[in-house]
């Protein structure tokens, strides 16, 4: 029996009898397709079919997540101020105030192959002004002065406020022991060193175990001028009073 004769029977009746179909049997193939048998080239590596067309190429892509690590940002950030272009701007006496990330946009996403791409934010106290610096790689692409614009304050601004609040007279036989704190001020046209870079240094008890420490000295910082404006001991905390009927005496 032939192919197509095979695949003539196999229908049956309602009543289950077989029934021969004859209709399009000659459109039917006499045998199934012969699957072809991949022949690998392994003088290459990976192995590649043979006769295989290349496929079109793309380029993998990554979006980092979360903070630089301490040894990429310390880098990146030597990179950029090796730059005569960062070093016009940033003077003598800046600060670091932080390193992320470059944002590229919604939508979008990085190339691995590519250099990373990042931005750095100094504040210059020579010039008095916030300097942005767009890396790529180790390469400064963009150098922005940012008129105006106060980023908060940096680690090394905060360390810097301190150490000139504990050598100020008026207090440094009394804060040396203690533990110090510092954060940038507003300033407006109304305030003393209006327009400078100013932190507020507070000094508290570190043997405190209270979350909120009261401040014991606090101090205002230019960092423009490296002088403290302000030195004085705060007042102590009041005890709170006991309210009505919350004291309970013996009998």
């Amino acid at each position: 029996m032939t192919m197509n004769e095979k695949n003539a029977v196999g229908h049956r009746d309602a009543l289950g009898a077989a029934m021969r179909v004859t209709e399009h049997v000659d459109d039917l193939p006499n045998a199934p397709d012969v699957l072809p048998t991949l022949d690998f080239d392994r003088e290459q590596w990976p192995p590649i079919p043979r006769g295989a067309v290349d496929a079109p190429s793309r380029r993998a892509t990554i979006t980092p997540t979360g903070p630089l690590t301490e040894v990429l940002e310390a880098e990146i950030r030597r990179a950029a101020i090796a730059s005569e272009r960062v070093q016009r701007s940033l003077g003598d006496r800046f600060a670091h105030i932080s390193s992320d990330y470059f944002e590229i946009g919604k939508g979008h996403s990085r190339d691995c192959a590519a250099p990373l791409a990042t931005r750095l934010i100094f504040f210059s106290h020579t010039h008095n002004v916030a300097v942005e610096v767009e890396m790529t790689g180790a390469h400064p692409k963009e150098v922005r002065v940012k008129e105006g614009y106060q980023p908060s304050e940096g680690l090394d601004e905060i360390a810097e406020a301190i150490c000139l609040a504990k050598a100020d007279a008026r207090i440094k036989d009394r804060v040396q022991l203690l533990a110090g704190h510092a954060i940038l001020l507003p300033t407006s046209a109304e305030t003393l060193g209006s327009g400078h870079r100013m932190l507020r240094v507070t000094f508290t008890d570190p043997s405190e175990t209270v979350q909120e420490k009261p401040a014991l000295f606090s101090a205002v910082v230019d960092l423009i001028d490296r002088r403290v404006l302000m030195a004085r001991q705060e007042a102590p905390p009041q005890p709170r009073k006991a309210t009505e009927g919350s004291a309970h005496h013996a009998e």
